[in-house]
């Protein structure tokens, strides 16, 4: 019985490594869906004169999909853009940058707005270096480090 009490913790420490890993992971994925909006922004921007609103209905991204379950959606898409990712980041620096992006958006002319939209491609495409180069180094980091804190719980407790 014991034997299985042991067994269990290690686990334990093995599922929070994993836990974390995935917290990293979906930062990643958070960052790339928003690199992928801004392009598509950028090119809908450039070449139609359609309202923010329909284009953020027709995208897919998890992002833009939280933003249209935000009540503000209908009349102010910029705003709904920016609680959506506050929602979907946290307060991290992904959540800043997609404050920054919904606050940029729709106060300027077309001109303005592309390079709003230039500025912010490249802040997230280093944001998202970043955050992949986080997840391969720190991924594996706890995964090791909750199997450890497991295997030390189990030799204090023999």
């Amino acid at each position: 019985m014991k034997l299985l009490g042991l067994a269990l913790v290690t686990f334990s420490g093995l599922v929070w490594g994993i836990g974390k890993g995935r917290q990293l992971r979906a930062q990643a994925v958070l960052l790339g869906e928003l690199q992928q909006l801004i392009q598509r922004l950028r090119t809908e921007i450039g070449y139609s004169a359609r309202p923010l609103g329909e284009i953020l209905a027709e995208n897919r991204s998890r992002i833009c999909q939280e933003a249209k379950r935000q009540p503000e959606f209908a009349q102010n898409p910029c705003l709904a853009l920016e609680q959506a990712g506050e929602k979907l980041f946290g307060g991290g620096e992904g959540g800043a940058l997609c404050r920054g992006l919904a606050q940029g958006l729709g106060t300027s002319g077309i001109q303005g707005q592309l390079e709003h939209l230039q500025l912010y491609s490249g802040l997230v495409e280093a944001s998202l270096r970043e955050a992949e180069e986080a997840y391969k180094q720190k991924g594996r980091l706890y995964l090791a480090l909750g199997v450890l804190a497991g295997l030390t719980v189990c030799v204090i407790a023999i």
